[in-house]
């Protein structure tokens, strides 16, 4: 499986905190892992309506930021070929 994650192009207008949990969540089911422990970060947020959270597997040593989008989950996801 590739991800590829666009870093944004501008501000996501009317963005919620409860749909970029809700993408989070829908991420990490795309990643068919269910090792994977989220938690968000509101003091890491880029603003713009784009929300922090640190993602890392179970027993991992790696931890990493995503800034996720809070639109509803058909406007920020794409699967399919590219």
């Amino acid at each position: 499986m590739n991800i590829i994650i666009n870093p944004g192009a501008g501000p996501v207008l009317q963005a919620t905190e409860t749909e970029a949990i809700l993408n989070i969540k829908h991420l990490i089911t795309d990643l068919n892992n269910s090792e994977i422990n989220w938690v968000r970060i509101p003091q890491k947020d880029y603003g713009e309506g784009r929300f922090a959270f640190l993602l890392w597997e179970e027993g991992g040593n790696r931890c990493h930021e995503v800034q996720m989008p809070g639109l509803p989950l058909d406007k920020v996801r794409f699967m399919g070929e590219i």
